[in-house]
């Protein structure tokens, strides 16, 4: 599978690319039917926005990789492709800087550097375009930085809706430093602009309206300052009634609230969990624990990474535990969580069962490591990361094949 799976990824990749590296619709703006009353349509200055990017290919320094998915659905007198929808309230631009040998009080130069677009939404959102599918970028943008995440997404071939709110959205900083190894990075970023009810009603009306052409919708990532927690819940709660599949990956409060809107399945690390639960999750057996208690409070699917440990999934029918990509030459762990869940949410959107897609998703978050930048890999080291992950029932059966 892993075979058939890279190696389509790479002609996709070579299909999509002009002779010089860049997609054949790079650069290009297909604008929506302009809202008026729509004003998350709209940026500070009440300019039109426009959305639904296409792109071309990507290289290790955050360039393209791959263009949208052919999956779509018949509405009357169109066809409409079907997205998945990643929702980054707290959206950014990240620089990642290689520092080698860094250290508090001394002065360096930085080896080599990557600006992205960012939050991890839209890091989840660049590694479900890397694999094919479409992805829809979703959350609040604001200012000369939220002019600058938007021209960067759709540089990427990103599809986006913006809400634009009053302020300045947030930077955030990646430093690696070579030298540590392991992969480690020091993370800092800012706040992001302050939200009103307001605002966040017109982001809950952006998500409802897109919705409508998408079967999956992913919350991910931190809430700007002043976000209505309860409105948050209400949002979930609602997609839900609709008939959608939501996915969370979020922390401490943004989580608790989240879990509240019964969400049909949630991703959280060893970190995350033990912030919920209030102890350590550091083996096998307390994180089935956890993920256990979090089906009892109705969450139907519960996956739990544990960095080098591999993940686990418990669900209603099984548990099952996969183990980490086994690849040379990591370069950054940031946003391998994320690529970890474009992976499974690809993999439920082509209707895998669970325990496939969490093969697909350890895969892509493996590949994760090897490239600078969240939810960044190319089709090579996610069909090398596919083949070296093992997938067991956590029962003790047979691998799952």
């Amino acid at each position: 599978m892993g075979g058939i799976l890279g190696s389509a990824l790479a002609l996709h990749y070579r299909q999509r690319l002009e002779p010089d590296g860049r997609g054949p619709l790079l650069g290009q703006r297909h604008p929506r039917p302009d809202h008026p009353d729509r004003l998350a349509d709209r940026g500070p200055e009440g300019a039109l926005q426009t959305a639904g990017r296409s792109g071309g290919g990507k290289d290790r320094s955050g360039g393209i990789l791959s263009g949208s998915a052919e999956i779509g659905t018949l509405l009357p007198g169109r066809f409409v492709k079907k997205k998945i929808i990643c929702v980054s309230p707290n959206t950014n631009i990240e620089r990642t800087w290689v520092v080698p040998g860094l250290h508090l009080g001394g002065v360096f130069h930085v080896q080599q550097e990557v600006l992205l677009a960012s939050g991890k939404g839209i890091n989840v959102a660049r590694g479900v375009h890397l694999l094919g599918q479409t992805a829809m970028c979703m959350g609040f943008i604001a200012g000369h930085i939220g002019r600058l995440i938007d021209d960067l997404a759709q540089r990427e071939g990103l599809e986006c809706d913006w809400t634009w709110v009053q302020g300045e959205s947030r930077e955030a900083f990646a430093l690696v430093d070579p030298q540590a190894g392991g992969g480690d990075a020091t993370l800092i970023s800012g706040q992001g602009p302050q939200i009103t009810a307001a605002d966040w009603q017109r982001l809950a009306s952006t998500v409802l309206e897109q919705s409508r052409w998408a079967d999956l919708v992913c919350f991910s990532g931190s809430f700007p300052p002043g976000s209505p927690l309860e409105a948050f819940t209400q949002l979930i709660l609602r997609l839900r009634d609709t008939g959608k599949t939501v996915w969370i990956d979020c922390s401490r409060d943004v989580l608790q609230a989240a879990l509240e809107g019964r969400p049909n399945g949630i991703k959280i690390n060893s970190h995350e969990a033990g912030d919920l639960v209030g102890f350590t999750v550091s083996n096998l057996e307390t994180a089935v624990r956890v993920a256990t208690r979090l089906r009892e409070q109705g969450i139907e699917q519960v996956v739990l990474t544990m960095g080098v440990q591999g993940a686990i999934m418990v669900d209603g029918a099984s548990a099952w535990r996969v183990s980490a990509a086994e690849l040379p030459g990591v370069l950054s762990t940031v946003g391998s969580g994320d690529a970890f869940l474009a992976g499974l949410l690809v993999g439920l959107s082509k209707g895998e069962d669970l325990p496939a897609a969490l093969r697909s998703a350890a895969a892509a978050g493996g590949a994760n490591v090897l490239t600078l930048g969240g939810g960044n890999f190319t089709p090579q080291d996610f069909e090398q990361a596919y083949r070296s992950v093992h997938l067991r029932r956590i029962d003790g059966s047979p691998a799952y094949e």
